[in-house]
C-alpha cells in the first residue's frame, strides 16, 4: 500500500496528463482535480480540527504541522484549479467552511 502522499502525487501526475490530452478524458481529469481539491479541504479541516483538540503538548508540534501541511496543500490545488479555470462552488468560496 501506498502511503497517502504518494498516492495523492500520483493522482495528480496523472490528471496532469490526463489534461493534456484531448476528448473526453479532459473531463476525468477535471473531475479527479475537483475530487483532489475537496478531498484536499477534507484533509485541512480535519487537521484544524485535530490542531482546535489537541491538549497533550507532547503533540501540538505535530498538530501545527499537520495543519500547516494539510492548509499548504489545499493552497496549491485551489491555485492549480483557479489556473485550469475549472468550475466549482469551492473555487468560488474556498474558506466558506470557516464561518
Amino acid at each position: 500500500m501506498k502511503p497517502p502522499f504518494r498516492q495523492w502525487l500520483k493522482a495528480l501526475a496523472d490528471s496532469v496528463l490526463i489534461s493534456q490530452d484531448e476528448g473526453n478524458q479532459t473531463g476525468v481529469a477535471t473531475n479527479l482535480q475537483l475530487e483532489m481539491l475537496e478531498q484536499a479541504k477534507q484533509e485541512w479541516l480535519a487537521a484544524r480540527e485535530y490542531f482546535e483538540h489537541t491538549a497533550d503538548p507532547d503533540l501540538i508540534d505535530h498538530a501545527i504541522y499537520q495543519l500547516w501541511a494539510a492548509e499548504k496543500k489545499y493552497q496549491y490545488l485551489l491555485k492549480k484549479a483557479r489556473e485550469e479555470n475549472l468550475n466549482n462552488e469551492v473555487l468560488e468560496n474556498p474558506w466558506s467552511c470557516l464561518r
